[in-house]
């Protein structure tokens, strides 16, 4: 049986800890369910819980916070202990070894990079995360996949476009690509069409004010767009 979220290395009651748990197959299985990566990226400490449920009743599997976030690790610790078994919970713009480290410590079960390097997948893969690197070439994409990515983060999203989505799966067709930045409901609608296995999606479902019946509609929404199937 595959294992929970919550097991993998979550932090409780204070403890920080790496678990030895595989992460990958849970996160997988979490994201292609959906489609959708939720990035929820701001000073969202005292409402972080209601993110999360909001986000979960929408159908959302796989939650990042990123690391640009203030107290960005504690809001990891606490969307990890809310979500439970119900959703995924991962790091977001990991640049070092470090970050990597401590988002792991912080109950991580994956990280999300905005570029290709190599120590960090490296480090990821070492502490039982799921490495979501991110790529803008077919060469970048490549290059993630050879390196043990099983998922590749394509940045800008909104740049690149689904035109692009399309003509890199034609070369390369077993790449899972996530189109992450700028990813309105539309754009994931042509996304999705275009073959992308998942998106990336902030501001235009995490924002401010926080409304959490109005967040689990665009949650809702953003999942009809990529899993249809999984919204009737």
């Amino acid at each position: 049986m595959e294992k929970k979220c919550e097991n993998n290395g979550a932090a409780r009651d204070g403890e920080r800890r790496v678990n030895a748990t595989p992460a990958l197959p849970t996160v997988l299985s979490a994201i292609d369910a959906c489609g959708v990566v939720a990035i929820v990226r701001g000073a969202f400490l005292d409402r972080i819980d209601d993110i999360v449920e909001a986000l979960v009743a929408g159908g959302i599997r796989a939650i990042e916070v990123s690391l640009t976030s203030p107290d960005a690790h504690a809001q990891i610790a606490r969307a990890v202990k809310c979500a439970g078994a119900r959703a995924c919970i991962g790091a977001g713009t990991v640049l070092s070894q470090d970050d990597v480290r401590q988002s792991r410590e912080s109950g991580a079960a994956f990280s999300v990079s905005p570029v290709v390097d190599a120590a960090v997948i490296t480090a990821a893969l070492q502490h039982d995360m799921t490495p979501i690197p991110g790529a803008c070439t077919p060469t970048e994409a490549l290059t993630a996949s050879r390196l043990g990515a099983p998922a590749i983060k394509l940045f800008p999203g909104d740049t690149l476009g689904p035109r692009f989505v399309k003509g890199l799966l034609v070369a390369l067709p077993h790449l899972r690509l996530v189109p992450t930045g700028g990813v309105t409901l539309e754009l994931a609608r042509q996304f999705a069409e275009a073959g992308a296995w998942a998106v990336g999606v902030g501001s235009p479902l995490v924002s401010t004010p926080i409304d959490p019946d109005q967040l689990a509609r665009r949650a809702r929404a953003f999942v009809g767009a990529m899993r249809p199937s999984a919204v009737r």
